[in-house]
C-alpha cells in the first residue's frame, strides 16, 4: 500500500477543501447578516422613545415659535401704533429672511460633508 495519493485524490480532496472554504463564508455572511439586523433592532429598540420625545419637542417648538411670533406683531402694534396688517408683514419678512439665512449655511456647510464613508 502506497501513502502517496494519486492526482485525482489530491483534486479531489482540493475540490472539497474549496467547497468548505465557500460553504463557511456562506454560513459566515449569513451569521453577520443575522447580527447586523439584531443589532439594528436592538438600536431601534433604544432610540425610539428618544425619537418620540424629540417630535413631541419639535411640536411644541412650533406652538411655541407661532404664538411668539403673535406676540411679537401684537407687541409691535401696541409700541409703534403701525397697522396690525404691516405688524405682520415685518415679522413674516423677518422670519423669511431668517429662514432663508438658515437654509444658506446649512447648505454651505453640507457641501463639505461626504456621506459616504471612505
Amino acid at each position: 500500500m502506497s501513502l502517496e495519493k494519486s492526482p485525482l485524490e489530491e483534486r479531489q480532496s482540493l475540490a472539497n477543501l474549496a467547497v468548505d472554504i465557500v460553504r463557511d463564508a456562506q454560513r459566515l455572511f449569513e451569521q453577520q447578516v443575522a447580527l447586523t439586523k439584531r443589532q439594528l433592532f436592538e438600536d431601534w429598540t433604544r432610540a425610539r422613545p428618544v425619537a418620540l420625545w424629540i417630535a413631541l419637542g419639535f411640536v411644541a417648538l412650533c406652538v411655541v415659535s407661532i404664538l411668539s411670533a403673535c406676540t411679537i406683531v401684537f407687541l409691535l402694534n401696541k409700541l409703534s401704533g403701525i397697522d396690525l396688517w404691516i405688524c405682520f408683514a415685518i415679522v413674516d419678512l423677518a422670519l423669511l429672511l431668517v429662514a432663508a439665512l438658515s437654509f444658506l449655511i446649512a447648505r454651505s456647510k453640507l457641501k463639505g460633508v461626504s456621506v459616504i464613508n471612505g
